[in-house]
């Protein structure tokens, strides 16, 4: 079973979400989760303790969610429905009449640019005043009455405009999930911050060709002069509120990317396929494991929190143990988190025992292989753990084992542990 499946890691913080399925498919994870590259890429950051990182990830969460709320605003300004869409227009642009005898404004009419239509009204101060003289007006680009050269050039623009925005923001939902499992070691993956970093950069990619696109075709075209009742006034031109909205949204968007690529996932999940995947222990395996065989030369483990103390214990040891080198080969994830690895060697088995009968255990005994293998004795082979039942011995005076440090001897009282890990 992948480690994204099983309880590697002691879950202090942060939220496990459950992988893809195709997480779980072999040629899958060798192409991604396992390739030199996402290793690779996984790999690089700034390394946090697991509270920062639930933190930073969860910042990352509300931002992500911050920027699509950002987003939808732009999406909306492509309405056909003038009420919609004079609330979130792109552009803004406002004419004023002027008094031709001391230059004083007699009368202001804003007009409202979407990427469907424009509206045309009297200004919120006319209306709420009582002055109001020019009837609102909605017209749509693509209708035969808009003669203006931009109508156009933003009819023209309309749905592609739209679709770049609408992919920012299913980026940005997309990127939520991905946050959440990062905020949990257990759950963090390399996969997963290629393809959140990725996800960020194509929603901002999108995001300003989207932009660039509307200010080459749309806003370029828009007419430096207006005509109110008749007579043509000049008219200023100002970005609207979804455009505001969306340059905010990209700009958040930045940050989101900086707070993924500099978050390296957990150490043990760099590890090449052959010690990733079958050298690296998964903690829920081990317990449960345990948990059947109740009796592991001389250990009884009922419970995660048990086994987490038994790899204390055996990093304590570590420090000082020139056998936990050898250990180390075979499982390099041992020497950056003992508690993260499924070798939990060496492990102190014994704990409970008397001095005398601590000295006839072998330190070197490697937890996970016990409960992974068969409880029959099996061949010894190269760079491998052999299988005895029996007690252990260091000195081959007992009934298990040589002497050799590599041999795991298991005393199976109660029930036979049998079966591969799962």
């Amino acid at each position: 079973m992948a480690p994204w499946n099983s309880e590697v890691f002691v879950n202090t913080s942060g939220t496990f979400c459950e992988p893809l399925p195709c997480c779980g498919i072999e040629c899958c994870r060798s192409s991604f989760e396992e390739s030199s590259g996402c290793r690779s890429a996984g790999s690089y950051g700034v390394t946090i303790s697991d509270a920062q990182r639930a933190k930073l990830m969860y910042a990352a969460v509300f931002l992500s969610l911050l920027s699509a709320a950002l987003t939808i605003p732009s999406i909306f300004g492509g309405s056909d429905h003038d009420t919609w869409m004079r609330h979130t227009s792109w552009d803004v642009g406002e004419t004023k009449q002027l008094s031709a005898s001391d230059g004083d404004v007699l009368h202001t009419v804003e007009v409202f640019a979407g990427l469907q239509l424009y509206v045309q009204r009297d200004s919120y101060e006319n209306k709420t005043s009582g002055e109001s003289t020019v009837q609102d007006t909605v017209v749509s680009y693509s209708d035969s009455s808009c003669i203006d050269s931009f109508c156009q050039s933003c009819h023209d623009s309309t749905n592609f405009v739209m679709f770049m925005a609408l992919l920012t923001l299913l980026a940005a939902v997309a990127c939520t999930y991905m946050e959440l499992a990062r905020s949990s070691p257990r759950g963090d993956l390399n996969c997963l911050k290629v393809s959140s970093t990725c996800f960020v950069v194509i929603g901002t990619f999108c995001g300003i060709l989207s932009l660039v696109v509307h200010q080459d075709q749309c806003r370029s075209s828009l007419p430096s002069s207006w005509i109110v009742e008749g007579k043509e006034h000049d008219i200023s031109w100002h970005q609207g509120g979804s455009y505001s909205c969306f340059v905010a949204a990209l700009v958040l968007n930045v940050l989101i990317f900086v707070a993924h690529a500099l978050l390296p996932t957990p150490p043990e999940k760099w590890a090449p396929h052959e010690t990733d995947w079958h050298a690296t222990c998964q903690l829920k395996s081990v317990a449960k494991k345990a948990r059947e065989a109740r009796r592991v030369s001389g250990v009884i483990i009922n419970s995660a929190p048990e086994l987490e103390e038994v790899a204390r214990d055996a990093a304590e040891k570590s420090q000082s143990d020139p056998d936990v080198d050898l250990a180390a080969k075979k499982c390099p994830a041992w020497r950056s988190n003992p508690l993260a690895s499924v070798s939990l060697s060496p492990i102190q088995l014994g704990l409970d025992r008397s001095p005398t009968e601590k000295k006839n255990i072998n330190p070197m005994v490697e937890l996970p292989a016990i409960l992974s293998g068969q409880m029959e004795e099996e061949e010894e082979a190269s760079g491998r753990i052999t299988f005895q039942e029996g007690k252990p011995s260091m000195g081959g005076n007992g009934d298990c084992g040589d002497g050799d440090e590599l041999t795991v001897c298991v005393e199976a009282e109660d029930d036979r542990v049998d079966g591969n890990v799962d």
